[in-house]
């Protein structure tokens, strides 16, 4: 699903040209990752630019344009999720404060885009997706999502039965 959890931005009451889409980050070595928000940059970038492509749908042949070029951009979001990954398996554990204020940064912009996403998601699902199967498939919240599952196993302990009353 193209809006996930890392896709969305607030709303702006001026027009904006549509962000070009970000460039394909190089495939990561084994050994070398990106920092962390050198990729976070490239998500809202990423989402920056399936903002813009949701504020331009207004009707059926945009909405089918739109799905076109969202179902392009799965690559690149398909691209990041694994250098995401990667940068946070690897050992950035002792980075400098300034790193990770930078970071924070990047999370708060990325938050800050998913809104905007969210507001855009909900008036093309209100509008019917303008009847395009293709769009409504990528963006629609009944979509398959696939989760990481939690081997966490938590017991929970009897409740009591109330006593009866006398």
């Amino acid at each position: 699903m193209i809006v996930a959890a890392a896709l969305a931005a607030p709303v702006f009451a001026q027009e904006q040209a549509p962000a070009p889409a970000p460039a394909a980050p190089a495939a990561p070595a084994a050994a070398a990752t990106r920092p962390a928000v050198e990729v976070l940059g490239d998500w809202v970038k990423l989402m920056q630019t399936v903002e813009n492509l949701l504020k331009a749908t207004t009707d059926g042949s945009s909405a089918a344009k739109a799905a076109t070029d969202l179902q392009q951009l799965k690559t690149l979001q398909e691209k990041l999720n694994e250098e995401l990954k990667l940068a946070q398996n690897s050992d950035q554990a002792n980075l400098p404060q300034e790193e990770l204020v930078k970071i924070f940064q990047k999370l708060q912009e990325l938050q800050n885009v998913a809104n905007s996403l969210n507001t855009e998601v909900e008036r093309i699902e209100k509008a019917g997706f303008f009847g395009n199967d293709a769009l409504k498939g990528l963006l629609s919240s009944d979509a398959p999502v696939e989760v990481e599952e939690d081997e966490t196993v938590v017991e929970e302990a009897p409740v009591p039965a109330p006593a009866p009353a006398k």
